[in-house]
C-alpha cells in the first residue's frame, strides 16, 4: 500500500469539504464496520505525565503495519457530518484513523490552552503512534478550524514520522498575545470587535 501524497490528501479533503465526494451507502458518515479494530479512550502518555484521550480505528484486514491519519482536536469529534465521509473513505482505503482530544478537553488530562503546544503534545503523540504495532511509522495530520491551527507549528518541529498535513480552514485568528485573546477575529478578551 502506498501512502497518499500531501497533494492527493489535500485534493481528497477539498473534495469532501465541497461536497463533491460520493456519499457512502451508510446513513452515518463515519461508521466503522466489524472489520475495523476500534480502541476508544486510550490514554496516550505525554512527557509531563498527562494522558490524552485518544480513539483509534485500524483496518483489521491489514497484514502489515499501516500509515495513520491523526486528528488532534479540542472539539467533541470531527468524525461526523461531511468530514466523516473523508475519514470513512481513508479508513476503507487502509489507513488508521486516530482522533485525539487536546490537553484539558473531554477526557484528556492537563490544562486547556486556546493555542496548544503542538510541538510538545503533538510530538509526543507522533512518537506514541509510531511505537504502536499497527503503525508503519508514517503519520499525516488533518483537521478543520482549531484542529488545523496547530498543524503548521507541529510540521515546523520536523518530527520524522510527520509526512503530511492538511490544515483546512486554518488561520481564522485564534491566538493569545500577552493579555489579549483573539477568537475567530470577532472577540478580543471577551469583547465584541466592531472593526
Amino acid at each position: 500500500m502506498r501512502f497518499l501524497s500531501a497533494i492527493s490528501l489535500a485534493a481528497l479533503a477539498g473534495a469532501c469539504a465541497s461536497g463533491v465526494t460520493e456519499q457512502p451507502t451508510s446513513t452515518s458518515a463515519f461508521n466503522p464496520s466489524e472489520e475495523v479494530y476500534v480502541e476508544r479512550h486510550m490514554q496516550a502518555p505525554m512527557r509531563d505525565g498527562a494522558r490524552l484521550d485518544t480513539h483509534i480505528f485500524v483496518p483489521n484486514g491489514a497484514t502489515e503495519p499501516v500509515p495513520s491519519i491523526l486528528i488532534r482536536t479540542p472539539y467533541d469529534s470531527e468524525l461526523n457530518g461531511r468530514s466523516g465521509v473523508l475519514y470513512q473513505r481513508l479508513l476503507d482505503m487502509g489507513y488508521a484513523i486516530i482522533e485525539q482530544h487536546e490537553r484539558g478537553r473531554y477526557l484528556s488530562e492537563g490544562e486547556f490552552y486556546m493555542i496548544p503546544r503542538p510541538e510538545e503534545d503533538g510530538w509526543d503523540t507522533l512518537d506514541w503512534i509510531s511505537a504502536q504495532s499497527w503503525s508503519d511509522g508514517r503519520v499525516a495530520t488533518i483537521g478543520c478550524s482549531s484542529s488545523a491551527e496547530n498543524q503548521p507549528k507541529l510540521a515546523a518541529a520536523g518530527h520524522p514520522a510527520h509526512v503530511a498535513f492538511v490544515a483546512m480552514s486554518a488561520g481564522v485568528g485564534v491566538a493569545e498575545a500577552g493579555p489579549f485573546k483573539e477568537q475567530g477575529n470577532f472577540w478580543r478578551g471577551g469583547a465584541w470587535q466592531q472593526g
